[in-house]
């Protein structure tokens, strides 16, 4: 049988797993922004392996809860319901884990956005064609060293 301990290092665990997730993703953004592409595929890897993991963690939280009888309840009515020690405990894991949450979702949705813009900078490339040289046919860099 679980008990409050076991729910609490269920969070612990999930609170290191964002952490780590939210490293991956930085890789990930250095990886796009440098465009190495190798580096990049196995930042993909581990992000694979990190959505397998957390789908366990959220199982596990989930058995957790409903054997303390909080089957369905989010952390903040969990929060609520458990008694006062129970919750001076809890709180600091809620509130780390919304901040680990948070870095990941932010670090996640730049490295996204920088992905979309490198695609779009091949996209345009590949639809422009290229000399005999393999130089692209038309400049995709600024007009910034042209002068007036």
């Amino acid at each position: 049988m679980y008990t409050f301990s076991d729910f609490l290092k269920i969070l612990e665990e999930m609170i290191l797993f964002f952490s780590e997730a939210a490293a991956v993703e930085m890789q990930k953004l250095h990886a796009v922004g440098k465009e190495r592409l190798s580096f990049l595929e196995d930042c993909m890897k581990k992000e694979q392996v990190m959505i397998l993991k957390l789908r366990g963690f959220d199982r596990k939280r989930e058995s957790i809860q409903e054997a303390l009888g909080y089957k369905g309840f989010s952390l903040k009515q969990v929060s609520a319901a458990c008694s006062p020690q129970e919750r001076e405990l809890l709180l600091p894991l809620m509130e780390q884990l919304d901040q680990n949450v948070l870095l990941f979702t932010n670090t996640l949705d730049n490295a996204r956005s920088l992905m979309e813009v490198s695609l779009h900078k091949v996209n345009t490339a590949l639809s422009q064609g290229y000399t005999q040289m393999g130089v692209p046919a038309i400049s995709t860099t600024p007009f910034t060293n042209h002068t007036i």
